[in-house]
């Protein structure tokens, strides 16, 4: 796995979230991530987060059908 470097889309929306808590801006590529990133800004329970986007690679393996 590898972490992706978010861009502008036309297609996905992207959200930027400042956090005072973490020091950065955390890129996200949802509603829903961004939603959750305040939550853990302001939850005392959380000391740090951080969105991560993960894309896993897949290699063809050739195999013989016989």
């Amino acid at each position: 796995m590898y972490t992706r470097t978010l861009r502008p889309s036309p297609i996905k929306h992207i959200y930027k979230f400042a956090s005072h808590k973490n020091g950065n801006v955390q890129t996200v590529e949802s509603s829903l991530e961004f939603n959750a990133c305040i939550h853990f800004e302001y939850a005392n329970e959380a000391r740090s987060f951080v969105a991560v986007v993960f894309t896993s690679i897949w290699h063809k393996v050739p195999f013989n059908v016989t």
